[in-house]
């Protein structure tokens, strides 16, 4: 009998471990983690899985994906802000006082890996970091069919093609970047084209921007829109990576921070707090996004946060207050954090335990070997992308232009200079948010969950300035820069479709900065 009832009871756990595992698997959602633990596509991902067609061959007819036409993202939730159970809105003064040394970053445990790059490359204006991975089981990326849009280095008719070309802003040995009109809408976009490098052991590495646009992240109003990618097979020179990306009329943060300094010094205005909040919170909303990850995501890091990656779009699809998206650009440097390795972004803005590192390569007791020693290393964190975060919001409160080779930015300097501007010395919630943000030790820095906490309260700040009538002054934004084709403008978003009282004014280049390539940045106008 006692056999009977152990047989019975055996059987009985067994069909229910079966039950329980069966469930698990009908459930499991892979999460999109970094290029370590996962192979890498054999084709270069569209940015929709419903488009069977690529926008670079003749016969693509599928519509663009928009903001409000997504099949992940918005559903899933990714503002931060709203989630009430998740964020708590307290003072805005007293957000460091909370913090655990337990949940601070052991930024001093350092993970030994290859460096994705060549250490020795020189820069000129951006470092050289190319993470990324190879095509699998082929020697070169898919071939793709004829371009659909006329490339500047072909003599193609353009009168059939779906995309005009309007301007090109810069052309290296690396790539370039066109506006470009679609002829049936007439809307503009961006091409960004990139040259893909060719592995040593044969295969090319990924365009790692399109990757991390197209493949990891989803739609999201404070993160550049790319609508499509696609290869161009070039047999006598390295392929090519064209991206399509949203048209941001509004232009980009340098050209915004270099029409405030023209208004500071004639006009002695300053950029309102009104601005200087919406900049807040839409960067924690971006970081936040990236930082933190998701359900199916590893987190992201940026690392190569600045004004010129960072742009207006006009009109807002989420700002309730009249004011532009503030959208961030050029994930050519973006990588999970797990995989971060090594140094990249723009001198005058790497932080502190970034800089040291750089510098090292030029001590002459510094051996090659050491130093390779020491660089591969993971020296950038999410730590890094707040740094760079805090260096932005310093151009547009001092609109000096950041650059921490030629000065000390402690919190001793900071404060100094912010009592000699005089202008926000009613809003030390400010000050508070460039010194932690600055500070030296990445461990004790604002983290993301603490901006998106300040964030929080300084929504509730802007809604009540909307609320007493507190507007930003008509003169604060720069003209857009519109473009010509032949005789007549391109239809570019007019100043006055999108921002009622601003008259607008035909600009030519130069402008600000706009990076097309791993280590090339080029000066341009307008987007």
């Amino acid at each position: 009998m006692l056999s009977v009832v152990l047989i019975l009871g055996l059987t009985i756990s067994f069909f229910f471990a079966v039950l329980t595992l069966a469930h698990k698997l009908s459930n499991f959602n892979p999460r999109k983690s970094s290029n370590r633990s996962r192979p890498a596509p054999s084709r270069q991902p569209s940015a929709s899985p419903r488009a069977s067609q690529s926008w670079l061959r003749p016969a693509s007819k599928q519509p663009l994906r928009g903001i409000n036409d997504l099949e992940t993202g918005i559903s899933r939730g990714y503002s931060t802000f709203d989630r009430s159970s998740e964020v708590a809105t307290g003072p805005l003064f007293e957000v460091h006082s909370a913090r655990s040394s337990a949940a601070a970053r052991q930024f001093s445990s350092m993970s030994i890996g290859p460096l994705l790059c060549s250490a020795s490359s020189p820069f000129d204006l951006r470092l050289e970091s190319s993470e990324g991975s190879s095509y699998v089981g082929t020697s070169s990326p898919p071939q793709s069919l004829l371009l659909d849009y006329p490339s500047s280095s072909t003599s193609r008719d353009e009168s059939n093609s779906e995309y005009k070309t309007l301007h090109t802003f810069g052309k290296s040995g690396e790539g370039e970047v066109k506006v470009v009109k679609q002829s049936a809408t007439g809307k503009l976009f961006v091409v960004k084209i990139v040259s893909l490098k060719r592995r040593a052991a044969g295969g090319y590495r990924m365009c790692n921007e399109a990757s991390m646009l197209t493949y990891h992240l989803d739609s999201h109003p404070n993160i550049i829109l790319c609508h499509d990618s696609d290869i161009e097979q070039c047999p006598a020179s390295p392929s090519k990576c064209h991206m399509l990306l949203e048209y941001c009329s509004g232009g980009d943060l340098a050209n915004f921070c270099a029409h405030w300094e023209v208004l500071r010094a004639t006009r002695l205005q300053h950029v309102p707090e009104l601005f200087l909040m919406h900049f807040i919170v839409s960067m924690a909303n971006a970081l936040s996004y990236l930082h933190l990850g998701s359900p199916d995501r590893d987190p992201i890091i940026h690392r190569d946060i600045k004004p010129a990656n960072l742009f207006l779009r006009w009109p807002s699809t989420s700002n309730p207050y009249g004011l532009p998206d503030i959208v961030l650009s050029d994930f050519g440097f973006a990588v999970f954090e797990a995989d971060s390795v090594g140094v990249c972004g723009t001198p005058g803005y790497l932080p502190p335990e970034t800089k040291a590192v750089w510098e090292m390569r030029d001590l002459p007791d510094v051996s090659s070997e050491t130093y390779e020693a020491i660089r591969n290393q993971q020296w950038m964190t999410a730590a890094s992308d707040m740094y760079t975060f805090g260096a932005t919001l310093h151009d547009l409160v001092f609109l000096d232009g950041f650059d921490n080779r030629r000065k000390s930015y402690e919190a001793v300097d900071v404060t100094a200079a912010f009592a000699d501007e005089g202008q926000y010395l009613r809003s030390p919630w400010l000050l508070r948010i460039l010194n932690d943000s600055l500070a030296e030790d990445p461990v004790i820095r604002m983290s993301t969950t603490e901006l998106v906490r300040v964030a929080a309260g300084l929504k509730d700040v802007m809604a009540r300035m909307f609320k007493a009538g507190v507007r930003l002054p008509e003169n604060s934004w720069p003209a857009p820069l519109l473009f010509e084709e032949g005789s007549s403008a391109a239809a570019a978003p007019s100043a006055k479709d999108t921002r009622p009282g601003h008259k607008s004014l035909r600009l030519r280049r130069p402008g600000p900065n706009f990076s097309i390539g791993e280590r090339q940045t080029l000066r341009t106008t307008g987007f």
